[in-house]
This record gives C-alpha cells, sequence and structure tokens, in this order.
C-alpha cells in the first residue's frame, strides 16, 4: 500500500506520503537547499541528522536546515508510516522568528515538538482532495504555527545510541571546508584516522561513501548560493570547484538538470 500527493505553491512544496512499512530505510539520505519540516502523522521513527538520532512520535515534528544530511527510519513495530514534509525558505519566515530556527550544525540544538493535529488533518485532507485554492493559506498557518512551537520548545539532545564522536568530528571538519577542494587526505590528516577506517565508518553510520557524501552537500551548498543570487560559474567557485565544467558535469548527472534551472529545490 502506498499513497503519495505532492503540491507546490509560489512559496513551498509539499509531499504527503502514506505506506505500509516493508522496509526499515523510509526516505534514504538526502538534503536539500531548503528548511525541511516533517510531520509524523502516524507512526513511531527514527531521524538520523548528520549521524545524530532523534525519535518523532505520532503528531510530532522537527525542522531540519539546509545542507543537512538526514534520513527516517521505521520503527520496528511500525506498520503503516504517513507523514507530510515541507519545503521552505527562511525568507518566506516571518522576520520576528528567523533567528529562532537552526542555520548551522549544532546551533541551536534540533527540538521535536507537537503540532496541530486538526491543521494537519485538513492539509492532508486538501491535498488529497486536490484543491490548490487552500494550499497556499494552509500550509502558511501550519508552518508558522509550528515555527512558533520550535522557538518554544526545549533543546533536544540526541539519542546516545548511535551517535559517534569521531563520525561527528568528520561531518564538522566537512561542513566547515564545503568551499575547498576536500580530499579524504585532509580528512586523514585532522582525525587521525587511516583511510580505509574513516571509509568504514562512514558507509557504516551514514549509509553512503563519503565521496558521494562531500559531492551532495556541495551541490545542495550550490543550490542555495544559486537561489540567492550567484551565477552558476560562482556558485561552483564557492563550493570548491575551479573547473566549471566538472561541476556542470557533475551537477548534471545529480539532478538530472543543468545548474542555470535556478537550483532543484526552489518552488517556482
Amino acid at each position: 500500500m502506498r499513497t503519495y500527493f505532492t503540491c507546490q505553491t509560489a512559496r513551498y512544496k509539499l509531499d504527503y506520503l502514506e505506506r505500509g512499512v516493508d522496509d526499515p530505510i523510509l526516505y534514504d539520505h538526502h538534503c536539500h537547499s531548503l528548511y525541511e519540516l516533517t510531520i509524523l502523522l502516524e507512526g513511531s521513527i527514527c531521524i538520523v541528522v548528520e549521524g545524530q538520532k532523534y525519535r518523532l512520535e505520532k503528531n510530532q515534528a522537527i525542522i531540519v536546515p539546509p545542507l543537512f544530511y538526514h534520513k527516517n527510519i521505521a520503527d520496528g513495530s511500525m506498520d503503516t508510516y504517513r507523514r507530510i514534509t515541507v519545503l521552505f525558505d527562511i525568507s518566506d519566515v516571518p522576520s520576528v522568528i528567523q533567528h529562532t530556527i537552526p542555520t548551522a550544525l549544532g546551533e541551536p540544538a534540533f527540538t521535536v515538538f507537537d503540532v496541530y493535529t486538526r491543521q494537519v488533518n485538513q492539509l492532508r485532507q486538501c491535498v488529497i482532495d486536490n484543491n490548490p485554492v487552500y494550499y497556499e493559506p494552509l500550509i502558511n498557518s501550519l508552518v508558522i504555527q509550528c515555527l512558533y512551537q520550535h522557538a518554544t520548545a526545549k533543546a533536544l539532545a540526541p539519542k546516545d545510541e548511535g551517535e559517534n564522536e569521531l563520525l561527528q568530528a568528520i561531518v564538522q571538519y566537512i561542513e566547515q571546508h564545503l568551499s575547498d577542494n576536500i580530499s579524504l587526505t585532509d580528512i586523514v590528516g585532522h582525525v587521525g584516522r587511516s583511510k580505509s577506517n574513516i571509509c568504514e565508518l562512514f558507509k557504516n553510520e551514514m549509509g553512503i561513501p563519503i565521496k558521494q557524501y562531500i559531492i551532495s552537500k556541495k551541490l545542495a551548498k550550490a543550490n542555495l548560493l544559486i537561489q540567492n543570487g550567484a551565477t552558476p560559474t560562482q556558485a561552483a567557485l564557492q563550493v570548491g570547484y575551479e573547473n566549471y565544467s566538472s561541476f556542470y558535469r557533475i551537477y548534471r548527472k545529480f539532478y538530472g538538470a543543468i545548474p542555470s534551472d535556478y537550483g532543484m529545490d526552489k518552488p517556482e
């Protein structure tokens, strides 16, 4: 069983997904150039953000900032998974609460918070009924209320299970050097471990090769720069690609589009 609906407005991109759980990986590793609000309508899941785990229960939500690599894992006892995901740009958020939204790794900590069940179900039904006239006002109201919830919620500590100081040191190093031409040798010199040890750890904990992770982060950051007015050439340079043709090839292979398409995540 799988039900999927998507809609897009001038400011938001929304997905609604309902499916039976036949695989513990509900949503594999990915990152965006926009903020992602995930609301769980049914089930119990673990969201792994840059290697750290956060528990999400029914009628709870979490906000993941741009460029944060994350995936959703099902609770073993769950039969059905239902969630709403909204992608949005920080410029569409009321200025009074913009500073409360997480913007960088580790500051501020993530929060999980309860949501307004009635409004969430109204939005879900609106999407299922394909009634676009109400998309924008309903999504806007829900996002703003969730942001206020986040602003007043307590910081959430990740679960101890699966947390790895070495992994976090690698992730932090990559985050701080996205504008450089990052090599595995650079990472080895920073953390003092062998290449094989780093590659094995990263693949086991993050589920993808470290080189693929670095490329994904760089391209997501390039999208963000393009959305904020940089030319594709400028964006390429700012994420460590001195050769634009190499950037262009990798970007096209990864997104199935070209960099001048104004960033693949942004609602049009």
